[in-house]
């Protein structure tokens, strides 16, 4: 209610109430709210994740090559050192890359091109197919090509179902406020991978269910490696002169 829009006497305008709407009026400060719906929210949540993919694209295609040091490292140190994503646009691509020139790829992330391709290889950035179909290992790192593939998975529900699988509060040695940080953020990108299906599939709440279900292939697979890991790869490395601290770190949690 605005006061001086209000006819009254002079008796009135000396009544207790109305001075203290009075009052009440000059120490109000205008405010501006913006209102960011639901649709501006998961687009700029899906913006950014496109943007980090693309940064992490030109990281891994770059001329960057770190020294033994890295590999010495822990997780803890790997983690809150500086970050080096920059480093892409300071080098620049790896020269000779990629290796196989019989396979023309773009100079995007080879691994996911090979998805979008339907292609069930493994492949890195530098062209190469590793590990091949005949070792013994293959069929753990390549399970979760086959479902990526079956569902057809398109770049936007690929990079947020990404982001919902890093974020694992159940991940062991996580505090209760490391899980809390962490579930909230799996919860928002949840909410942002429904909110797409629902926009942009007739089928979207089956869609949903059917990306969210390839991460319990993913939980399989990671534990499978870990297995590898320790009964096969573990005994090899242990004879290097040094030790791989952050890769024992994980494997062994």
């Amino acid at each position: 209610m605005n006061s001086k829009a209000l006819e009254l006497n002079e008796t009135e305008k000396e009544a207790l109430n109305f001075k203290k709407l009075a009052e009440l009026e000059k120490e109000k400060i205008p405010t501006i709210q913006t209102i960011i719906s639901k649709e501006n929210l998961s687009k700029n949540i899906i913006d950014m994740l496109c943007y980090l993919e693309l940064k992490i694209d030109q990281f891994k295609n770059s001329a960057y090559n770190p020294s033994i040091i890295d590999w010495m490292k822990t997780t803890e140190e790997l983690v809150t050192r500086e970050n080096k994503l920059s480093l892409a646009d300071h080098l620049g691509p790896m020269s000779g890359w990629p290796i196989n020139r019989k396979m023309e790829l773009p100079k995007v992330s080879r691994m996911r091109d090979a998805v979008s391709r339907k292609m069930e290889k493994c492949m890195h950035p530098d062209g190469t197919e590793q590990p091949q179909r005949d070792e013994y290992h293959y069929p753990v790192v390549s399970m979760a090509l086959a479902p990526l593939i079956r569902c057809d998975i398109q770049l936007i529900e690929y990079i947020l179902l990404k982001a919902i699988s890093l974020c694992n509060p159940t991940v062991h040695g996580l505090s209760e406020h490391g899980q809390t940080i962490i579930a909230k953020e799996r919860q928002q990108f949840s909410d942002v991978l429904l909110d797409h299906c629902l926009r942009n599939r007739s089928y979207g709440p089956s869609r949903f269910v059917e990306l969210l279900g390839i991460i319990s292939v993913l939980v399989r697979q990671q534990r499978l490696q870990k297995d590898i890991h320790i009964y096969h790869i573990s005994p090899i490395i242990s004879k290097f002169p040094f030790s791989v601290q952050f890769l024992d770190e994980i494997m062994y949690s």
